[in-house]
Protein backbone atom coordinates (compact mmCIF):
# COMPACT_ATOMS: atom_id res chain seq x y z
CA UNK A 1 0.00 0.00 0.00
CA UNK A 2 2.88 2.33 0.73
CA UNK A 3 4.32 1.77 -2.74
CA UNK A 4 0.98 2.62 -4.34
CA UNK A 5 0.84 5.77 -2.23
CA UNK A 6 4.35 6.85 -3.21
CA UNK A 7 3.67 6.18 -6.92
CA UNK A 8 0.53 8.29 -6.61
CA UNK A 9 2.49 11.19 -5.10
CA UNK A 10 5.88 10.90 -6.76
CA UNK A 11 5.43 14.23 -8.57
CA UNK A 12 4.76 16.01 -5.26
CA UNK A 13 7.57 15.17 -2.83
CA UNK A 14 6.36 17.46 -0.02
CA UNK A 15 2.90 15.87 -0.01
CA UNK A 16 4.49 12.44 -0.30
CA UNK A 17 6.45 13.05 2.90
CA UNK A 18 3.39 14.18 4.87
CA UNK A 19 1.22 11.54 3.19
CA UNK A 20 3.71 8.84 4.13
CA UNK A 21 3.24 9.80 7.76
CA UNK A 22 -0.53 9.83 7.29
CA UNK A 23 -0.64 6.36 5.76
CA UNK A 24 1.69 5.06 8.47
CA UNK A 25 -0.61 6.56 11.10
CA UNK A 26 -3.71 5.16 9.40
CA UNK A 27 -2.04 1.75 9.21
CA UNK A 28 -1.15 1.91 12.90
CA UNK A 29 -4.71 2.81 13.86
CA UNK A 30 -6.03 -0.02 11.68
CA UNK A 31 -3.62 -2.49 13.28
CA UNK A 32 -4.85 -1.37 16.71
CA UNK A 33 -8.50 -1.75 15.68
CA UNK A 34 -7.82 -5.14 14.09
CA UNK A 35 -6.04 -6.30 17.24
CA UNK A 36 -9.01 -5.22 19.36
CA UNK A 37 -11.39 -7.01 17.00
CA UNK A 38 -9.29 -10.17 17.21
CA UNK A 39 -9.01 -9.95 21.00
CA UNK A 40 -12.75 -9.60 21.53
CA UNK A 41 -13.78 -12.19 18.96
CA UNK A 42 -15.80 -15.02 20.49
CA UNK A 43 -14.00 -18.34 20.76
CA UNK A 44 -15.75 -21.33 19.21
CA UNK A 45 -14.77 -24.45 21.11
CA UNK A 46 -15.79 -26.72 18.23
CA UNK A 47 -13.06 -25.42 15.93
CA UNK A 48 -9.40 -26.25 16.11
CA UNK A 49 -7.55 -23.62 18.12
CA UNK A 50 -4.79 -23.19 15.52
CA UNK A 51 -7.25 -22.92 12.65
CA UNK A 52 -9.34 -20.43 14.60
CA UNK A 53 -6.35 -18.21 15.37
CA UNK A 54 -5.24 -18.33 11.72
CA UNK A 55 -8.78 -17.38 10.73
CA UNK A 56 -8.75 -14.36 13.07
CA UNK A 57 -5.29 -13.35 11.83
CA UNK A 58 -6.36 -13.49 8.19
CA UNK A 59 -9.54 -11.58 8.94
CA UNK A 60 -7.61 -8.79 10.69
CA UNK A 61 -5.12 -8.60 7.82
CA UNK A 62 -7.97 -8.16 5.35
CA UNK A 63 -9.45 -5.47 7.62
CA UNK A 64 -6.16 -3.58 7.58
CA UNK A 65 -5.73 -3.95 3.83
CA UNK A 66 -9.30 -2.80 3.09
CA UNK A 67 -8.86 0.18 5.39
CA UNK A 68 -5.58 1.23 3.79
CA UNK A 69 -6.95 0.91 0.27
CA UNK A 70 -10.01 2.93 1.27
CA UNK A 71 -7.73 5.57 2.84
CA UNK A 72 -5.68 5.69 -0.35
CA UNK A 73 -8.71 6.24 -2.58
CA UNK A 74 -10.24 8.84 -0.23
CA UNK A 75 -6.91 10.68 0.03
CA UNK A 76 -6.56 10.78 -3.75
CA UNK A 77 -10.15 11.97 -4.16
CA UNK A 78 -9.80 14.71 -1.52
CA UNK A 79 -6.66 16.13 -3.10
CA UNK A 80 -7.85 15.46 -6.68
CA UNK A 81 -4.76 13.44 -7.52
CA UNK A 82 -4.56 11.68 -10.86
CA UNK A 83 -3.78 8.00 -10.85
CA UNK A 84 -1.24 6.44 -13.16
CA UNK A 85 -2.68 3.61 -15.19
CA UNK A 86 -0.66 0.87 -13.50
CA UNK A 87 -1.14 2.33 -10.02
CA UNK A 88 -4.91 2.52 -10.48
CA UNK A 89 -5.07 -1.04 -11.77
CA UNK A 90 -3.08 -2.45 -8.88
CA UNK A 91 -5.04 -0.45 -6.30
CA UNK A 92 -8.37 -1.41 -7.83
CA UNK A 93 -7.46 -5.09 -7.98
CA UNK A 94 -6.16 -5.18 -4.40
CA UNK A 95 -9.23 -3.31 -3.17
CA UNK A 96 -11.66 -5.70 -4.84
CA UNK A 97 -9.73 -8.76 -3.73
CA UNK A 98 -9.36 -7.74 -0.10
CA UNK A 99 -12.99 -6.58 0.15
CA UNK A 100 -14.38 -9.86 -1.15
CA UNK A 101 -12.01 -11.89 1.02
CA UNK A 102 -13.03 -9.89 4.09
CA UNK A 103 -16.71 -10.36 3.27
CA UNK A 104 -16.37 -14.12 2.81
CA UNK A 105 -14.39 -14.43 6.06
CA UNK A 106 -17.15 -12.49 7.83
CA UNK A 107 -19.78 -14.84 6.40
CA UNK A 108 -17.74 -17.85 7.58
CA UNK A 109 -17.22 -16.32 11.03
CA UNK A 110 -20.96 -15.81 11.47
CA UNK A 111 -21.74 -19.40 10.54
CA UNK A 112 -23.00 -18.73 7.04
CA UNK A 113 -23.05 -21.71 4.66
CA UNK A 114 -21.84 -24.23 7.26
CA UNK A 115 -22.07 -27.22 4.92
CA UNK A 116 -21.12 -25.40 1.73
CA UNK A 117 -18.07 -23.40 2.70
CA UNK A 118 -16.37 -24.56 -0.45
CA UNK A 119 -18.62 -22.08 -2.30
CA UNK A 120 -16.95 -19.23 -0.41
CA UNK A 121 -13.55 -20.68 -1.30
CA UNK A 122 -14.56 -20.74 -4.96
CA UNK A 123 -15.77 -17.14 -4.66
CA UNK A 124 -12.41 -16.09 -3.19
CA UNK A 125 -10.54 -17.94 -5.92
CA UNK A 126 -12.71 -16.50 -8.71
CA UNK A 127 -12.31 -12.99 -7.30
CA UNK A 128 -8.56 -13.36 -7.21
CA UNK A 129 -8.52 -14.52 -10.83
CA UNK A 130 -10.70 -11.58 -11.88
CA UNK A 131 -8.27 -9.26 -10.09
CA UNK A 132 -5.35 -10.83 -11.94
CA UNK A 133 -7.17 -10.10 -15.19
CA UNK A 134 -7.69 -6.50 -14.04
CA UNK A 135 -3.95 -6.22 -13.33
CA UNK A 136 -3.10 -7.67 -16.74
CA UNK A 137 -5.45 -5.23 -18.41
CA UNK A 138 -4.05 -2.15 -16.68
CA UNK A 139 -0.43 -3.25 -17.05
CA UNK A 140 -0.37 -4.79 -20.52
CA UNK A 141 -3.08 -3.17 -22.65
CA UNK A 142 -1.79 0.13 -23.98
CA UNK A 143 -3.68 3.25 -23.04
CA UNK A 144 -5.80 4.73 -25.79
CA UNK A 145 -4.42 8.03 -26.99
CA UNK A 146 -6.87 10.70 -28.03
CA UNK A 147 -6.55 11.22 -31.74
CA UNK A 148 -6.56 14.62 -33.31
CA UNK A 149 -7.79 15.41 -36.74
CA UNK A 150 -5.02 15.40 -39.32
CA UNK A 151 -7.12 17.66 -41.52
CA UNK A 152 -7.14 21.28 -40.31
CA UNK A 153 -10.49 22.93 -39.85
CA UNK A 154 -11.52 25.25 -42.63
CA UNK A 155 -10.98 28.90 -41.83
CA UNK A 156 -14.62 29.79 -42.36
CA UNK A 157 -15.72 27.44 -39.53
CA UNK A 158 -13.34 29.16 -37.14
CA UNK A 159 -14.73 32.54 -38.14
CA UNK A 160 -18.28 31.38 -37.47
CA UNK A 161 -17.29 29.91 -34.08
CA UNK A 162 -15.45 33.07 -33.14
CA UNK A 163 -18.45 35.24 -34.07
CA UNK A 164 -20.85 33.06 -32.10
CA UNK A 165 -18.59 33.04 -29.04
CA UNK A 166 -18.34 36.84 -29.16
CA UNK A 167 -22.14 37.04 -29.38
CA UNK A 168 -22.55 34.73 -26.39
CA UNK A 169 -20.02 36.66 -24.33
CA UNK A 170 -21.79 39.98 -24.99
CA UNK A 171 -25.13 38.67 -23.67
Amino acid sequence: MGELFFHLLRSRPAIAKVGGRLITGAGGILVLLATLAAAYAPVDSQQFVIGYRAHILQQTLYMIECGLILFLFVFAACFRLTWGRATLGIGLGRGISSSVHLATWAVMANGGLPHNRYLLDFLNMATYHVCVLIWFYYLLVPQKVATTSAVPLPENNLDIWNRELERLLQQ
